[in-house]
């Protein structure tokens, strides 16, 4: 039977949305280690900077262990990816340490790494809806599902919305940590 404490609903955020009991795993999306290392960019709209700002507040929190966060090889390959194809197509192979540094500090920051099993990839594979979803984000779902994981930091808007699955905006979660700090 679960404890009292963890059947309470979470506290709204700033924005009506439900937060994480504290203590209960995130699971931390490609972009929040991009926009924490910094976007490539030399100009930057004031959105990028603000979600910049956003994610390494967070990372920030993950650090003093504020937070339980958690990520997937799949993430962690993905990030080092985009680093990699960032470097070559802008020709500035500073960017691949920049994304193996990136990596690096997921690696110590994150509680957990999840590997993705043959099963969990069976299933993705079973119910990825071709036209609407990214694949990686299928398998990313699987993995939540097999390890308890029932909360997914990421700006990415497109990530698919699964009654088990809460999306945290990192803005809103940013604004959340500040006020919790006050």
């Amino acid at each position: 039977m679960p404890s009292p404490e963890r059947t309470k609903p979470p506290a709204p955020t700033p924005d009506g949305e439900a937060l994480p009991e504290e203590g209960e795993p995130i699971l931390f999306d490609t972009n929040i280690f991009v926009y924490a290392a910094g976007v490539p960019l030399e100009e930057k709209d004031p959105t990028l900077r603000e979600l910049e700002a956003a994610c390494q507040a967070i990372v920030l929190a993950v650090g003093e262990e504020r937070l339980r966060g958690v990520t997937s090889l799949v993430i962690l390959q993905e990030l080092l990816y985009l680093f990699h194809r960032w470097a070559r197509d802008r020709g500035e192979p500073a960017l691949r340490e920049t994304g193996r540094q990136a990596t690096s500090e997921a690696l110590v920051l994150m509680e957990e790494v999840f590997t993705p099993t043959l099963e969990e990839f069976r299933r993705a594979l079973e119910a990825y809806d071709l036209e609407r979803e990214d694949f990686n984000d299928r398998l990313l779902v699987e993995g939540m599902r097999t390890h308890g994981v029932g909360w997914i930091l990421t700006a990415d808007r497109s990530f698919p919305r699964l009654p088990e699955i809460r999306v945290l905006d990192p803005r809103a979660f940013a604004r959340h940590l500040r006020e919790e700090e006050n």
